[in-house]
């Protein structure tokens, strides 16, 4: 694919979708191995799906580079679920490039008669036959390498063509027809950023990948566009930018604004509008106007709502929410209007697995203003439901309280993401842990869930890709959940209840009010200081619910956030981190 990058665009396509066609099947093939062998694989191809990507967008096929993306996404969290078949998809070829697969899969065949032939001269056994058999392949080819030449040259002039097309039908028209059926003012935005060629970066003294290029997709039913991202510095910025919102003590503002214009605001030599504009544009007529995120890499920390234009926060425009392949089987199912809950939670600290878990004093009250038990006179809570907190909060428990079939599971424990060994991330219970993989071994646990609530995140940031961010939530909704809230970065106990309790308030009042707009009303009531802190409340710099790994003496140079007392919410510490993946209805 590189070899050809230059010189033929649509020749390095062609090969780039044979490469990612073999890595698909061998994927399907090593299901069964170790899950070391398989972490292996992923890193050493998932380069090349990514290169893939960003050649298709420079040539202007974006529904192809979607349908790269969609796999590179379904590659990256392969190994967390596990899967009935051994099957996995591939990318379709326009009919020029079927020519050239028929050709090369000619010259195989004929090459592999020969070579058996060969090795018979070699030990002097050919027959008068099976020389002139062997002539007669050489002719063969000599014809096919003639045509295959001819195939390669005509690839660049076919991207026009009837079959070219229907490539791009095919890939586009599943999710353009979702976006329909979504309603009005529904776009999908996909991030890519590519780096090195892996050749060169094998070669290099340095490890480090150096992302080289960025690019945002904006699917809309309409019409789709590519647009660059300004990658310099973009990883450095986007971490600052995460470490700025882990306190209430400094303003975010200027990395929020240099964020949103490293990505709202790029234009290139093919794009001369920036994507913010066309977003103006396409969405001014729409009263409501959701932004489905589909990140990659460091993006995936990137709270898309607390990015800031100068003027207001992005939160203060768009819902923004995330999917991913997981979520495109029911990001269009309707949601009951009267919901029930099952909340479970440990309040206390413990020792599991090697880890420390620091204690959730607040998720007892939390759960109690949530979750309204018949018959028990603690709390007032939003929803019907039932509670299952410390000892009593097991697997035995939990397995009843999902089978009960309620609508929404709300959980305020720890959930510990295993990056090396995903089967053995866990979610703290309250005397022992519920790993990964007997969460998998239960019969479709979540089938019944419409939203599934993680309070209290414990998500290290890892090999420094995101891939922990979403990954409990590719596991759930694989496992039947029709979406997941979850949080970036541990945060306060009094900013969880508020923003939690404020949501499900503004769902249970409006029964179709959809979940995106539900929570992002209850970030904006925090903002703009409609909610009170309660007496007692400490009135800053609480302590988050966990320590991220690699945080701690983190000095920032960002002014000290301006804290009004009668916004005591509104940083974006208390609101930004919460996302929801999946169903958004």
């Amino acid at each position: 694919m590189w070899l050809w990058k230059d010189s033929n665009a649509s020749v390095a396509v062609f090969y780039g979708k044979q490469s990612i066609n073999v890595y698909q099947q061998l994927r399907g093939n090593i299901t069964g191995l170790e899950k070391d062998v398989q972490r292996t694989f992923l890193h050493s191809v998932e380069d090349a799906y990514r290169i893939l990507a960003d050649l298709l967008i420079t040539q202007g096929r974006l529904p192809e580079a979607q349908a790269v993306l969609d796999l590179l996404k379904e590659e990256e969290f392969s190994q967390l679920v596990r899967r009935s078949s051994s099957s996995s998809d591939t990318l379709p070829y326009s009919a020029a490039e079927s020519e050239a697969v028929k050709l090369i899969d000619q010259l195989a065949t004929i090459g592999r008669q020969r070579g058996e032939l060969l090795e018979k001269q070699s030990k002097q056994s050919l027959q008068a036959s099976e020389t002139e058999q062997l002539n007669h392949l050489e002719e063969q080819i000599s014809a096919a390498n003639k045509e295959l030449r001819g195939a390669l040259d005509a690839l660049a002039g076919a991207q026009a063509s009837a079959g070219s097309r229907a490539v791009e039908v095919k890939t586009e028209q599943n999710l353009m027809r979702d976006l329909r059926e979504l309603g009005a003012g529904t776009v999908a935005l996909y991030t890519l950023l590519a780096g090195d060629n892996p050749e060169e970066k094998e070669r290099s003294e340095s490890a480090a990948k150096t992302v080289k290029t960025g690019w945002i997709i904006l699917v809309t039913p309409d019409f789709r566009k590519a647009y660059p991202i300004e990658v310099s510095n973009l990883a450095q910025t986007v971490f600052s930018f995460r470490e700025a919102l882990r306190s209430d003590k400094y303003d975010p503002g200027p990395l929020a604004q240099q964020l949103y214009r490293m990505l709202f605001l790029q234009t290139s030599a093919k794009q001369k509008t920036t994507l913010a504009a066309d977003l103006d544009s396409y969405l001014a007529k729409h009263q409501q106007k959701t932004l489905m995120w589909s990140v990659d890499g460091v993006l995936r920390y990137v709270p898309m709502a607390a990015l800031h234009d100068g003027q207001q926060y992005l939160v203060e425009r768009y819902r923004n929410v995330v999917f991913n392949k997981a979520s495109r089987g029911s990001l269009k199912d309707r949601m009951s209007e009267r919901w029930t809950a099952l909340g479970l939670g440990v309040t206390e600290a413990r020792e599991e697995e090697g880890k420390e878990f620091p204690a959730l004093s607040g998720a007892e009250r939390e759960l109690y203003a949530i979750v309204r038990e018949q018959g028990v006179k603690t709390g007032e809570g939003i929803l019907p439901g039932v509670i299952r907190l410390n000892k009593d909060f097991n697997k035995q428990t939990m397995a009843e309280g999902l089978r009960a079939g309620h609508p929404v599971v709300h959980i305020a424990s720890h959930f510990s993401f295993n990056a090396a060994n995903q089967e053995r991330s866990f979610l703290l219970l309250g005397k022992d842990h519920l790993s990964v993989g007997e969460l998998q071994d239960m019969s479709n646990p979540f089938e019944k869930v419409e939203l599934l609530t993680l309070s209290a995140c414990d998500t290290a940031m890892g090999s420094g890709n995101g891939k922990e961010v979403e990954g409990f939530a590719y596991i759930a909704q694989f496992l039947g959940a029709k979406a997941v809230i979850a949080s970036l970065w541990p945060v306060s106990d009094k900013g969880t209840e508020v923003l939690m309790t404020r949501f499900y308030k503004f769902r249970r009042d409006n029964p179709q009010m959809a979940k995106g707009e539900a929570l992002r009303q209850a970030q904006l009531s925090l903002q703009h200081g409609d909610a009170k802190e309660k007496k007692g409340d400490t009135k800053s710099g609480q302590p988050p619910r966990a320590q991220l790994a690699g945080s701690a003496g983190a000095r920032l140079d960002l002014p000290r956030f301006d804290r009004d007392p009668q916004k005591p919410f509104a940083h974006p510490y208390y609101w930004a981190p919460f996302i929801l993946i999946g169903n958004w209805r």
